[in-house]
């Protein structure tokens, strides 16, 4: 048995838009500082590449809370990160 290792750039797209002290590890340069050390380390290579792809929504409620696991959602929104600040802020408020 080896090592799968799934990545693509548009996993660093993600930004925090709230300062928020457990989240402040995930940034971006954690992921490519990782990639860059297997690089680094000749580790890559003997991974086994997967090519990645959107998670279901069912895949994202076993870590996360989604829009079907949470009371009240609002409705159509399934995705924030591509959302203006205000817009997010207003969107959210309730919680």
């Amino acid at each position: 048995m080896g090592t799968a290792l799934v990545y693509h750039e548009d996993m660093t797209a993600a930004r925090l838009l709230w300062d928020d002290p457990e989240c402040e590890i995930e940034r971006p340069e954690r992921l490519t500082t990782a990639l860059e050390r297997l690089r680094q380390r000749g580790l890559e290579q003997r991974c086994l590449r997967l090519v990645a792809r959107e998670a279901s929504e069912a895949e994202l409620g076993l870590v996360h809370r989604v829009p079907s696991t949470v009371p009240g959602w609002p409705q159509g929104l399934l995705c924030s990160w591509w959302m203006q600040w205000r817009e997010l802020c207003a969107t959210v408020s309730p919680w």
